[in-house]
């Protein structure tokens, strides 16, 4: 696993973002309270609105956040525009609009974002070797991390 601890100031995120979210096949967010509770000031509810909209999403209790939402799909063109809209400041300089997320292609990768802005990019070497060949180097600017057992 590799760790990026704020994700707009590693030089080629939106390259590794947009990689990652065009070859995902689903999403994972995380929201605080229930479907109805949609509270504007709250920043962790950014697109909250936007994301329940969405078409063939599974709705359930959050499993680590307590009073919250896990909303769940597949990536189509709507889920991926959204994701890409919330995420856009990271690229420039700022914290992503999104609090607490994940894309991912069934058992290839994984790119969680939790706190707006740390990343982790959950894969094979395979698929590291895949990004490099596309001119995107994490190993020289991420952490690498052993996961304990």
């Amino acid at each position: 696993m590799y760790v990026m601890h704020c994700t707009w100031k590693y030089k080629n995120w939106r390259d590794l973002f947009s990689y990652c979210l065009n070859n995902a096949n689903k999403f994972r967010i995380v929201f605080p309270g229930s479907m109805a509770q949609i509270d504007p000031n709250n920043p962790l509810g950014e697109g909250k609105k936007e994301f329940l909209n969405l078409k063939d999403i599974e709705i359930k209790n959050a499993t680590n956040t307590k009073d919250s939402i896990q909303v769940e799909g597949v990536l189509g063109k709507e889920s991926r525009d959204l994701l890409l809209k919330f995420q856009e400041p990271s690229f420039n300089g700022n914290m992503s609009h999104l609090w607490n997320f994940s894309i991912q292609k069934d058992d290839v990768f994984s790119l969680e974002i939790q706190d707006f802005s740390v990343a982790l990019l959950t894969s094979s070497e395979n698929y590291i070797k895949e990004l490099e060949k596309t001119g995107i180097n994490i190993t020289n600017e991420w952490d690498k991390v052993t996961e304990q057992r």
